[in-house]
């Protein structure tokens, strides 16, 4: 994503206005792809030059027409220590998760010897 806005614009504004032809004899490096390519690697003119289209600014992409997208942040809170430390006037109540399990009539068998 980096390197896809990176390689938006690097284009210089053209000296003319659109009207006039743009020379192109001379090699304008318009993007970050044709100038590694052409001046770091050493491929000269690979990129074929061509007349395109400015906008008003000279840049052929403006920083508003580039879409931004936020992911929007889960809101959260902390809960006081009031709510997770007990204190004196207020018992801890244990959630009784198990108790409609529970069988008091039911005795198990005592353990059995195992010496004997």
């Amino acid at each position: 994503m980096a390197l896809h806005i990176l390689n938006c614009s690097i284009d210089s504004p053209d000296a003319q206005p659109d009207h006039v032809p743009e020379n192109l004899s001379y090699n304008d490096i318009e993007s970050v792809a044709e100038l590694v390519i052409e001046h770091i690697l050493g491929f000269d003119n690979i990129i074929p030059e061509q007349d395109e289209h400015d906008t008003e600014d000279g840049g052929s992409i403006s920083i508003a027409k580039i879409l931004f997208y936020c992911q929007p942040i889960s809101v959260f809170s902390l809960t006081t220590t009031e709510d997770v430390l007990p204190s004196a006037e207020r018992p801890i109540h244990y959630r009784d998760t198990y108790a409609s399990q529970f069988h008091p009539e039911i005795v198990p068998p005592p353990p059995k010897n195992r010496l004997g």
